[in-house]
């Protein structure tokens, strides 16, 4: 795949970033705007891997419990919540039905 200026910049400025803990948070935004750039879309929500692997552990977590049932829209707010997961993009209506 041929790369245009804008990835190779955002591939060398990945490479030399630090290595810890949240050391690609601010290379991910970068990298999240020059591809949403060229190819014309909204960046969404960009989040540090950690941060969905603790919520997907605990939303995943129970799905093969033979008690498991779908998490109610408070509880899927609450959970959203506790892991720091916030913004428009993670807004869940109040509702009867299971999320």
């Amino acid at each position: 795949m041929k790369q245009g200026p804008l990835l190779m910049l955002a591939a060398g400025f990945r490479n030399e970033e630090p290595a810890g803990r949240n050391s690609f948070v601010k290379t991910d935004q970068l990298l999240a705007t020059l591809a949403n750039a060229r190819y014309g879309k909204v960046k969404g929500d960009v989040r540090p891997f950690q941060q969905f692997r603790e919520f997907s552990r605990e939303w995943y977590g129970r799905h093969l419990a033979t008690d498991w049932r779908k998490w109610s829209a408070e509880e899927a707010s609450a959970m959203s919540a506790r892991h720091g997961l916030d913004g428009p993009i993670w807004d869940i209506p109040s509702v009867q039905k299971r999320f």
